[in-house]
């Protein structure tokens, strides 16, 4: 059968023969360790790939292929080419089962001829859709087993198919070996190789000291350039501008500072020391809310854990008050109430998850709604949470990493009213405030100390006037960050306080 499916951005490429002795230890290395895998080969031979599609292999996501480097960039291409070819179309892999991985790199005989290595052994080999195309089972065309256009795919860059041992037919697996079966695909165009260019060698020249008489023409033509293209008067253009610059920032900071309270005693007035004011986070009164206890709470987001959001596709950051319930809101999301061992908390769903997000073998799983437990608990594949907290919002309740919750769950239009809150309770959440967000202090500081490097030393002929109005400037700006990262870098805010995504 001849391929029917072409991938121009496919090539044959010239793999190891199998059958010839010698030939795969000599292009893939020799894996054999003492009783098993040599680690240091595996080391030096195994890479990692990453697959553009969603795989699972027994219901655990697969991120990562291990794979011979050797056959890496083929397999990329490979993966690349199929992706292209179904539109970036999920539900397309799932349906050809193509999201169903089988296995690379594993050290082991070959099934249907225990007396030699596998071609896994090498991380030559992957097995795809294995429960549709078990081994034993010659290859059809009828829908379940794997589609034409994928296997064409694989035989484009000259892999060997299974489906075409001449004994035992495994139709799950390829192998980057040289494959002579007569229905690979008609080789496509190769490259052109690059021609061939002589390189002369460099011609010898002869370098010929300076003299002092040299030395006083490079100075003379040194201060020429430094006079005459106006590049000492534009330096004290740029040094009084950066003086003025940090004068004016340093007096509308002053300005932005809350006036000290005054309080008068008798004929003497007092001027009491400022204090930060902390704001606070309004608690809801318990029997408003109906409280599903001993939930398990995860943390996710933030720098530690980089997430984006499934609504809105934004990066979830250290700062932001919300979670993610293993449910995807459509319109308006409910509020959700989270209580643990320093507090309560309103927040909103800004992911989907932990585990139950929808996905093929994970269905939503809305245990609020259904009156159950969350269904993560009894699921040996998880780590039994019911609802994932950012790192601010674990933060403020008490919940480091992992930890126990009481959840409340009210839709927007049945939010709590204030008759029904009591006296409020305090925290202090990290954020990032426009100061740290749109100027980099350290970048500033480290632009300024580039600048007295160039223009010192001698470098610039500078006079010692002028250094010591660069350092006063290099001073000045770290003054002014230290003050604004103290001020600024923790605030006392609320959850409605945080500035919009």
């Amino acid at each position: 059968m001849s391929a029917k499916y072409p991938f121009p951005t496919l090539a044959l490429r010239d793999w190891p023969h199998e059958g010839k002795a010698g030939d795969l230890d000599a292009f893939y290395g020799n894996p054999r360790g003492n009783g098993g895998a040599s680690p240091a080969w595996e080391n030096e031979n195994l890479v990692y790939v990453t697959p553009p599609w969603v795989m699972r292999d027994g219901g655990q996501q697969v991120t990562k292929i291990r794979i011979n480097k050797k056959c890496a960039e083929s397999l990329e291409r490979i993966l690349q080419a199929v992706w292209d070819y179904v539109g970036h179309d999920q539900a397309a892999i799932d349906k050809a089962h193509l999201s169903e991985w089988g296995g690379s790199y594993n050290y082991r005989a070959n099934v249907n001829s225990p007396s030699s290595l596998s071609l896994h052994a090498y991380g030559a080999a992957f097995d795809i859709a294995p429960d549709e195309n078990p081994n034993g089972r010659a290859w059809a065309d009828n829908g379940e087993m794997l589609p034409r256009w994928f296997i064409d795919a694989c035989l484009a860059e000259g892999w060997c198919w299974g489906g075409d041992f001449n004994g035992t037919k495994d139709a799950m697996h390829f192998q980057a070996t040289y494959n002579a079966h007569a229905d690979a695909p008609v080789p496509q165009q190769q490259p052109i190789s690059l021609p061939e260019v002589t390189v002369q060698p460099p011609t010898q020249v002869t370098v010929i000291p300076p003299t002092a008489a040299d030395g006083d023409v490079l100075d003379r033509i040194r201060q020429f350039l430094l006079k005459e293209t106006g590049i000492l008067q534009d330096i004290e253009t740029l040094k009084q501008g950066i003086v003025q610059d940090v004068q004016k920032r340093i007096a509308d900071f002053e300005r932005m500072l809350p006036a000290p309270p005054v309080v008068r005693s008798g004929t003497e007035t007092q001027t009491l020391p400022t204090s930060q004011p902390t704001l606070q986070l309004p608690r809801p009164a318990e029997p408003a809310l109906q409280w599903i206890t001993g939930i398990t709470a995860t943390v996710f987001g933030g720098a530690a854990d980089p997430n984006k959001s499934a609504y809105d596709e934004h990066e979830i950051t250290d700062a932001e008050m919300g979670c993610a319930l293993p449910f995807h809101f459509k319109g308006d999301r409910p509020h959700v109430y989270v209580r643990g061992p320093k507090g309560i908390i309103a927040v909103p769903p800004v992911d989907v998850g932990p585990w139950y997000d929808g996905r093929p073998g994970w269905p939503a799983d809305p245990w609020w709604e259904t009156k159950t437990r969350p269904r993560a608990e009894s699921d040996p594949r998880t780590n039994g949470a019911g609802i994932d907290l950012t790192p601010a919002a674990a933060r403020v309740i008490g919940i480091d990493g992992k930890g126990r919750v009481d959840v409340a769950i009210v839709s927007s239009s049945q939010k709590p009213t204030e008759e029904t809150m009591p006296t409020p309770t305090t925290a202090n959440v990290p954020v990032i405030s426009p100061f740290q967000s749109k100027i980099n202090w350290t970048q500033v500081v480290g632009i300024a100390a580039s600048a007295l490097a160039l223009f010192s030393g001698g470098k610039m002929n500078l006079d010692a006037s002028t250094q010591t109005t660069i350092v006063f400037v290099i001073q000045a700006v770290t003054q002014v960050a230290t003050i604004l990262f103290r001020t600024f870098g923790t605030s006392s805010v609320t959850p409605q306080s945080l500035p919009p995504k």
